[in-house]
């Protein structure tokens, strides 16, 4: 995906169970794989998200501690 181009549902093909606004932009630790029910934490960015509702996107923000990203972890499974 470009640079200022919005991620869509399933673009990437990791579609996760979480309803928050953004993207996936990172692993934050590879896990071993091999492990059973090992987890990996992921950040999202919400840079064009509107958060707030107001029409602004969160990357526009005039303050930085109203701007957004949220790590979440998984349970990496089959």
């Amino acid at each position: 995906m470009g640079r200022g181009r919005r991620p869509r549902p399933g673009q990437a093909g990791l579609d996760l169970p979480t309803g928050d606004p953004g993207g996936w932009e990172a692993v934050v630790d590879v896990p071993d794989l091999t492990v059973p029910g090992v987890r990996v934490q992921l950040i999202t960015d919400s840079g064009w998200a509107d958060l707030y509702g107001d029409g602004t996107e969160a990357k526009d923000l005039d303050h930085a501690e109203w701007k957004k990203s949220r790590a979440v972890r998984f349970t990496v499974g089959d």
